[in-house]
């Protein structure tokens, strides 16, 4: 075999020995870039994971506050609900009574009214009657003064008496004073009409008085009742107020509690949209580690392949030397030979 071939295929391997150190450099350059790149995504999603985490618990911290102040105005509205049913249900009670109280004092007031009118008949009565029994007692007087003049004048006469016979047979009479035994029986008995007359008119005054008292007392009562169906008619428009004022307390509260209930509804939706969130945010922490996870496998790759590619350039360093040493032998060997 020739040693110029030969010295050819030394150089021929020396320069494939080159540029398998140029690849090698180049491999070395690639996978610095990758592992540049692999980390910068990783800070990247490092950063975008940090950031999303961050806003996540910022929309929880959020959620929470508003769940704690949606369940104290719950709690609250649901006890101001109570509270308004309580008040409901005791204006509705009020009203009853009230209007219990009015019809019993229009009753009271009707039976006043009839008692009024029993009084004033009675009254009307007693008066005529009164008049009746002072007419009578004058003119009981006015008998007995006739009746008494006709005995004073009676008595105050003399009759002749028939007293018998004389030894003669001849009638005997004397001259007395008038009994008036008629008169005085007249004068007896229009006395006595005199004094009934006078019982009837006492009777008449005490039962006029009486009538008079108890129409007094029956006005009375119609003017208390009136006054208590009065008091009772604004008592009644109070207590329809105060139900009305009731109503609508009650029905605020409701209309509170249903946006509180739609509140709830939309904040029950949000917990689901959180509850997707908090699956994404798991997904990225899980990617992330998976992620570093690879990064290191790569980066302990990478570093193996660095520690190989020394290995090789050093290796190939050692061929080419080696090459070219035996080339420089072999030309050595083929020079011609000078003999002195």
């Amino acid at each position: 075999m020739q040693p110029r071939w030969l010295i050819a295929r030394l150089e021929e391997f020396s320069f494939l020995s080159q540029s398998q150190s140029a690849l090698s450099d180049e491999v070395r350059k690639v996978l610095g870039l990758t592992e540049s790149h692999g980390a910068e995504h990783t800070n990247r999603l490092d950063n975008d994971v940090h950031r999303f985490t961050a806003l996540y618990e910022q929309l929880m911290d959020e959620q929470r506050e508003r769940w704690d102040s949606h369940e104290r105005r719950y709690q609250q509205t649901v006890r101001t609900l109570d509270e308004r049913d309580q008040e409901l249900t005791q204006a509705q009670s009020e009203l009853e009574e009230t209007k219990n109280y009015q019809d019993f004092w229009q009753n009271q007031l009707t039976r006043a009214c009839n008692w009024e009118s029993r009084a004033r008949t009675r009254l009307e009565s007693a008066k005529r009657e009164l008049r009746s029994a002072e007419q009578r007692t004058l003119s009981a007087e006015q008998d007995y003064r006739s009746a008494k003049a006709n005995y004073d004048y009676a008595s105050s006469q003399t009759i002749r008496v028939y007293v018998g016979q004389d030894s003669r047979g001849n009638a005997q009479y004397e001259h007395r004073r008038n009994p008036a035994t008629a008169e005085r029986h007249a004068m007896n008995a229009a006395h006595g009409r005199l004094q009934t007359a006078r019982e009837e008119e006492r009777r008449a005054k005490s039962e006029c008085n009486a009538a008079r008292n108890e129409y007094k007392e029956a006005c009375d009562q119609v003017n208390g009742s009136m006054s208590a169906v009065s008091d009772m008619e604004v008592a009644t428009k109070h207590s329809y107020s105060a139900l009305s004022s009731a109503e609508d307390a009650k029905t605020n509260t409701l209309n509170a509690k249903y946006s509180l209930d739609e509140e709830r509804r939309i904040l029950e939706q949000m917990d689901d949209t959180l509850k997707s969130i908090e699956s994404c945010v798991n997904s990225q922490q899980n990617c992330q580690c998976e992620l570093h996870q690879h990064n290191s496998m790569a980066l302990t790759t990478s570093r193996n392949n660095e520690q190989i590619q020394e290995d090789l350039v050093f290796e190939i360093y050692k061929i080419r030397y080696a090459l070219e040493n035996k080339a420089n032998l072999l030309a050595a060997f083929d020079a011609p030979v000078f003999l002195g």
